[in-house]
């Protein structure tokens, strides 16, 4: 004969606890609508009483099935977590939505394996693109030509610009500073004891008392801190304009001096142009005039071995960068452009800024080696002469450098290959 323990204690109406040699549980409920929660799980019981007809489901505490949660989805679709799940628990299970089976280590790992593939192409090919970016960026820095404007506009400069003050400080707004100071008494005196017990309305009443006590000295505050703040602003404002009418007084000696075609004073600012130019790489040059209106200008080049490539980079099959030798020929079009075109972007500056200039001759060197000889020496590769009308309606966008060139003064001669051959040494460049 086979003995079975249970015993139920009532605990409060309609929840009892239930001692058996399984373990105790917990029902809540009333006759023929009952709810069990055990070690097991989780068993609700519903019955109609007198008939003998119930319902009962039994679920356990773990989720899911047996088997573990199973989510329909396609793999491409599943996300980077709910991938790793599936990889590393076992009762998270990824199920093909079309067949209804379970996706296998290998297809997950082989998922896995084709999202770093192109993490890792995505990755090349943004890095391939930043560096053929920038080294076209390099290449045609000189083509954002500034305006040049005409001695028409250069003569209404001569104006003398007036000071313009920045606005005063707002008069301070006393009927809002109220307001805020009564909601900050009303408040405070709403978290005090006993007023925490009372509506709101009796702070309020008290908070408006005590405002005749307390504004008097926050308005004065207020007028102190405005005071301070309108003495800094006339003292600042004192200070820019006196900066203000130095630097105008300036500007209007310097224009003109420019203006008479005054020799020192065109060098002077052409030097200064030249070194206000924020340059992609180091440059150097040496800068003069006779006359005020013919400037010359010594140009020392980068050399071509430190800014032009000489590979072309592309994405291999194996998931890496390949480099592919770039043509000689195009190396030296591309090395043409750039400094031919930094002489083109030069002097354009220097018109912009020097109204009295009619031409620009601009010389251009750079570091080469004699036959039988290992040290390189200053050797010339192009002199060009820009008027200032032939720089002003020169537009890169539609117009080559060649056919820039075709209608300048320019002694330049390029080789078979592409390469710019030596000149002589220019005339007005002393030994």
């Amino acid at each position: 004969m086979f003995f079975r323990f249970f015993r139920r204690i009532k605990i409060a109406p309609g929840l009892t606890i239930n001692l058996s040699k399984g373990g105790a549980s917990l029902s809540a409920g009333v006759r023929g609508a009952r709810i069990t929660l055990g070690k097991r799980g989780v068993r609700k019981t519903l019955g109609l009483p007198g008939t003998g007809l119930s319902w009962t489901n039994q679920s356990s505490w773990s989720k899911g099935t047996k088997g573990g949660d199973r989510f329909p989805i396609a793999l491409a679709d599943a996300s980077k977590f709910e991938l790793s799940n599936a990889l590393n628990d076992s009762s998270y299970v990824l199920v093909n939505p079309s067949t209804n089976r379970k996706y296998t280590t290998r297809q997950l790992e082989k998922e896995k394996e084709r999202r770093i593939n192109e993490r890792e192409k995505s990755e090349l090919v943004e890095e391939i693109a930043d560096f053929n970016q920038t080294y076209q960026e390099l290449l045609n820095h000189w083509k954002l030509l500034p305006r040049i404007p005409t001695l028409k506009e250069f003569q209404a400069y001569r104006k003398r610009v007036e000071f313009n003050a920045w606005p005063s400080p707002k008069d301070p707004n006393y009927a809002q500073a109220k307001r805020e100071l009564l909601a900050e008494l009303a408040l405070k005196k709403y978290q005090s004891f006993p007023y925490n017990m009372l509506p709101v309305s009796v702070s309020k009443r008290k908070a408006r008392e005590s405002l005749v006590q307390h504004w008097p000295e926050q308005a004065n505050r207020i007028q102190e801190a405005y005071e301070k703040r309108i003495a800094e602003y006339n003292a600042r404002m004192k200070g820019k304009k006196n900066h203000h009418e130095a630097k105008e007084n300036e500007r209007l000696r310097s224009l003109s001096k420019i203006l008479s075609d005054d020799p020192q004073a065109t060098t002077d600012l052409a030097i200064d142009v030249f070194q206000n130019i924020d340059w992609p790489f180091e440059t150097e040059a040496s800068l003069g005039t006779n006359d005020g209106a013919h400037l010359y200008i010594n140009l020392d080049l980068p050399e071509q071995e430190d800014l032009i490539e000489t590979i072309i980079p592309s994405l291999g099959r194996n998931l890496s960068i390949q480099e592919k030798a770039k043509p000689k020929r195009q190396q030296n079009e591309e090395y043409f452009q750039l400094v031919v075109g930094q002489a083109v972007f030069l002097s354009a500056n220097e018109f912009a800024w020097n109204p009295t200039l009619q031409n620009v001759t601009v010389a251009g060197f750079t570091q080469r080696t004699r036959k039988n000889t290992k040290d390189p020496i200053d050797q010339h590769v192009y002199e060009i002469t820009f008027s200032q009308d032939q720089i002003r309606s020169f537009n890169p966008s539609n117009r080559s450098l060649p056919s820039l060139l075709a209608k300048c003064g320019a002694r330049i001669d390029i080789n078979h290959n592409g390469a710019m051959k030596t000149i002589d040494r220019p005339s007005w460049i002393g030994s």
